[in-house]
């Protein structure tokens, strides 16, 4: 009775677990396409492993700016989905895919134009900086063709989770994995028969993974869903309506998100900078040493993401 007076009932804590618990488990899914590329290549040399790592954190601040556009558009589609506004549920989606498309075709160019410039400036000072960057420049230019299916599968599958349906995320995101996996098996030491291709072979098993996530996940919210009369997720909006969007809509969003951006723009890039830093002492192997510690690292702020998760969800519901 008495813990029951000051934290509640247990039914809340079981409803929080029941969204938390899946959230967690499909963000540490998701976090292990780089555990993975980053182990899979160890194989091939301190030089390769390093390459692949480096990459992966400049990536990385890529992923937390998505993330951070597509957690601002949550909040608004949970308040949306309590109050069962479809219409808002789409301007938000319309949100989320717009600016996180934004901030895809920029990084796209860069990852074309400057991959070396981008990889210099995070090793500055090594001894291996000039093969790191050789090695690592192929890599990035083909992991750019992940941007936008990365997009889309932050953006829906971020959706389905706001809603209180965490579970089609996790099976997505677990099987987007497994694939992932198979095909650095395959393409990266040349196993049934496949060339052996290095590097480049773990940025080709990543865009087939990310292509086919995003393909599940639009398929999934246009004729997946069960609620009501429709097989179409609330949320969901096709290609031919994705530009009617509600302008005023979208600058209220952006200007209560305006914290959320600078928060965690301001932590991504101090870490990037603490993480250059330590890049630049040594050799390749410096590098490659860290790649384990620093992802595994990562895996710990999960609990945040799905504290954070369930926490809209249900504040927005009620």
């Amino acid at each position: 009775m008495y813990l029951r007076k000051y934290f509640g009932p247990w039914s809340f804590y079981r409803e929080a677990l029941s969204i938390a618990i899946p959230v967690m488990a499909q963000q540490f899914i998701m976090s292990m396409v780089s555990l993975i590329d980053n182990f899979m290549v160890a194989g091939l040399g301190d030089v390769s492993m390093a390459a692949v790592n480096v990459a992966n954190q400049i990536n990385t601040v890529y992923m937390v700016l998505i993330n951070c556009i597509c957690g601002a558009g949550g909040i608004f589609i949970s308040q949306f989905m309590g109050t069962k506004d479809r219409e808002g549920m789409g301007q938000a989606f319309r949100f989320k895919i717009l600016f996180s498309c934004f901030f895809a075709a920029l990084y796209f160019v860069l990852l074309w134009t400057i991959p070396s410039q981008l990889l210099g400036l995070m090793t500055i000072g090594n001894a291996a900086r000039d093969e790191i960057c050789e090695a690592g420049a192929g890599y990035m230019r083909l992991v750019s063709w992940t941007l936008f299916p990365i997009v889309l599968s932050t953006a829906i599958g971020g959706c389905f989770r706001e809603i209180g349906k965490p579970v089609p995320p996790l099976i997505i995101s677990a099987c987007a994995t497994g694939v992932n996996t198979l095909g650095n098996w395959i393409l990266i030491y040349g196993n049934l028969g496949a060339p052996a291709l290095g590097v480049e072979g773990a940025a080709i098993a990543t865009i087939i993974a990310r292509a086919l996530e995003a393909f599940t996940y639009i398929l999934y919210a246009k004729y997946g869903w069960q609620g009501g009369k429709s097989r179409t997720a609330p949320f969901f909006v096709g290609l031919r309506r994705i530009l009617r969007v509600n302008w005023p809509l979208m600058k209220t969003i952006t200007g209560r998100s305006a914290m959320m951006f600078f928060s965690d723009s301001s932590w991504i890039v101090s870490d990037t900078l603490m993480t250059a830093l330590y890049n630049g002492r040594g050799g390749a192997e410096t590098v490659a040493g860290m790649a384990a510690g620093l992802t595994i690292a990562n895996i710990t702020f999960l609990i945040w993401g799905g504290l954070f998760t369930v926490t809209n969800v249900l504040i927005g519901g009620s």
